[in-house]
């Protein structure tokens, strides 16, 4: 029977608590639970329909939806967005078009928990995604920030590609089929390592193993041009470049040979160059001269050094490194005409003393010796102690010159060391071995403020004297402007090795000199003359 309405006065109070069943369940009404069911008469919920419900306008639920599993929500008119729980998993299933998931925030997929992201999409578009809330991947404007190591299987990359470019100190790996570190980079030490995690320089190819004698190349050149970059095996050095149009072969980096190693051997006029850091030819050989050139590629000799620098530093060191004080030495040889022998005919040598293991105990001497009757003999001789001597140990007279001459300076101070201003100071100086002789002349325009005591001194010369009594004499042969009268003025050379003190005969009758004080200097004093004296050097 289909009840089409009932009126409200049909219902009475005294039924109101008896539940009521329209046509066999299609409708049930559970008054004591206040449930509707549809197609059934046990209501669970407030409105419990059994079957499927057809609607054609907005369904507004204030609570939650609740579905048993693999009960499905169909959407679309081919069921084409479906939303389902199975016992174990959830589904999300799209058959026709594209999925979108959009927000006017940015999206987050987490755990169940929300306490830590798996993916992240903001409203610019970039997307991160995490591993242990942590992130590891994140698109960025000019492509993809990857934090932690990369482990893929393969990849082709069709455009550039740069490793590091914030410039940080992490190292980049390739490992090959047995090689750890087949391809590394040290970018804390900026240094690249082949078969090698550890190069010691800017470019470090290592191979456990290898040496000559070995079947496989250690690392081979080939251009299409044939034989312009080749390898040619155990023995042959580690790279060659070969010129097929000069003939020329260079050898780029150490050549380690384990027996003898001959250039030229056609004898050809072929020369034989290296350079250095800053020249072109630090060794040069010149093949067709039969000379050797050190700095320079055209030696004038059979050995020639050549240097720009400007500094003093030495050109040629020549070394005994045997210990105890063992000299050097240069030999000049000469071939007799008669035979093949080769004999001495002159050397220069350094002798030293056995003591040679303190800068305090080492002593020298450079020999310069020649042959003559067939026995070899020392003719000249350097040495500390008695500079440079001629046929024996210490010098003889009159074989050496020592001849110097130039200009000093005089000036004149008092025991205080206040000094006089001059308006002529003038001088001249002639050595002749130890012997000095000293000529001067000068005006004292000026004496200083606190100008005192009873000596007058004159210094500035040219070479120090020995302090000792009758070593020079001293003579003034022209003064005027003095504040006292004086019969003669000299100095007294015996008291300091850098100064003469000035003396003279004072008084009419007096026969004895003294040393003139400060007082005797008024400011106008002149007076020229000269000192000779024996130098210490």
């Amino acid at each position: 029977m289909a009840l089409t309405k009932i009126s409200t006065g049909m219902i009475s109070e005294a039924v109101g608590n008896v539940d009521l069943n329209i046509d066999a369940n299609t409708m049930f009404i559970d008054v004591s639970t206040n449930r509707v069911g549809i197609n059934n008469n046990s209501p669970a919920v407030p409105l419990d329909v059994t079957g499927a419900v057809n609607m054609s306008s907005t369904l507004d639920l204030t609570s939650h939806l609740d579905m048993p599993d693999s009960a499905i929500i169909k959407l679309g008119t081919g069921d084409d967005l479906q939303i389902y729980h199975d016992s174990n998993n959830s589904h999300i299933k799209n058959d026709t078009g594209d999925l979108y998931v959009r927000s006017d925030s940015n999206v987050y997929i987490t755990n169940a928990a929300t306490s830590k992201n798996s993916i992240a999409a903001d409203t610019d578009g970039a997307v991160t995604l995490y591993f242990n809330n942590a992130a590891k991947l994140a698109t960025a404007s000019g492509g993809i920030d990857v934090t932690g190591t990369v482990v893929c299987d393969g990849g082709n990359f069709d455009g550039a590609c740069t490793f590091n470019d914030t410039g940080a100190d992490a190292d980049f790996r390739i490992e090959g089929d047995s090689d750890t570190n087949l391809f590394f980079i040290d970018a804390g030490n900026d240094r690249v390592g082949i078969g090698t995690g550890t190069p010691q320089d800017h470019f470090h190819l290592a191979k456990t193993g290898f040496w000559f004698g070995s079947n496989s190349d250690y690392l081979r050149l080939v251009q299409t041009n044939t034989n312009v970059f080749s390898w040619y095996g155990p023995g042959f050095g580690y790279i060659q470049h070969w010129n097929p149009n000069t003939g020329e072969i260079k050898l780029a980096g150490s050549l380690v040979a384990n027996g003898g190693v001959v250039f030229n051997e056609d004898s050809a006029d072929k020369d034989f160059r290296v350079e250095s850091n800053n020249n072109a030819n630090m060794l040069f050989v010149d093949g067709g001269n039969d000379r050797v050139g050190i700095g320079t590629a055209s030696p004038n000799e059979a050995l020639e050094v050549s240097r720009t620098s400007t500094d003093q530093t030495n050109g040629l060191i020549i070394e005994n490194l045997q210990a105890g004080g063992y000299g050097s030495g240069i030999a000049f040889e000469s071939k007799r005409s008669d035979d093949s022998s080769v004999s001495d005919a002159a050397k220069i040598y350094v002798s030293g003393t056995n003591s040679w293991n303190s800068s305090g105990s080492r002593t020298s001497a450079m020999n310069f010796g020649v042959i003559g009757d067939g026995t070899f003999a020392v003719r000249a001789q350097i040495n500390k102690y008695n500079g440079i001597a001629f046929g024996t140990d210490s010098a003889e007279a009159n074989t050496l010159d020592d001849y110097e001459e130039g200009t000093w300076t005089p000036e004149i101070e008092d025991i205080g060391g206040r000094e006089c201003t001059l308006s002529t100071a003038n001088g001249s100086y002639t050595k002749i071995g130890r012997m000095v002789l000293l000529n001067f002349q000068v005006t004292v325009s000026a004496t200083p403020a606190g100008w005192t005591g009873n000596y007058i001194l004159m210094k500035n010369y040219p070479y120090p004297h020995p302090t000792q009594a009758y070593n020079g004499t001293g003579h003034i042969d022209y003064f005027s402007g003095w504040n006292a009268g004086m019969s003669s003025l000299g100095f007294d050379t015996s008291s300091t090795t850098t100064k003469f003190w000035l003396v003279g005969i004072v008084g009419d009758g007096a026969y004895s000199s003294i040393y003139i004080p400060t007082s005797y200097f008024g400011g106008n004093e002149h007076f020229k003359g000269s000192i000779i004296y024996q130098t210490s050097v």
